[in-house]
């Protein structure tokens, strides 16, 4: 994958998406050497449309700390919650990688 997601651009890394009747997990490998603010986030959010989203979050007092940036048919951004939470929210398809 074009790792310009994840802060590397002009390098790449693997992401695996798994579903289950459990629910989906995608995992990203790297060699764990990520620009901030990647690697401090531990959850991302899938939603209906991201430009909404960040709307309302900016307006509930959150900051967007990177994104939105459009790769692999979705778009993403990294947003940082009052308390200091960071989260990786979404929008797209999420197409199978192995």
């Amino acid at each position: 994958m074009d790792a310009g997601e994840i802060g590397l651009s002009g390098r790449t890394y693997r992401r695996i998406s798994l579903s289950s009747p459990f629910g989906n997990t995608l995992v990203m490998v790297t060699d764990g050497h990520l620009p901030y603010p990647f690697g401090r986030e531990v959850t991302g959010y899938r939603v209906t449309r991201l430009t909404d989203t960040l709307a309302k979050a900016k307006s509930a007092g959150a900051t967007v700390l990177w994104g939105p940036h459009r790769a692999a048919g979705r778009n993403s951004a990294l947003v940082r919650f009052p308390g200091g939470y960071v989260a990786e929210i979404h929008d797209g398809a999420e197409t199978p990688t192995v």
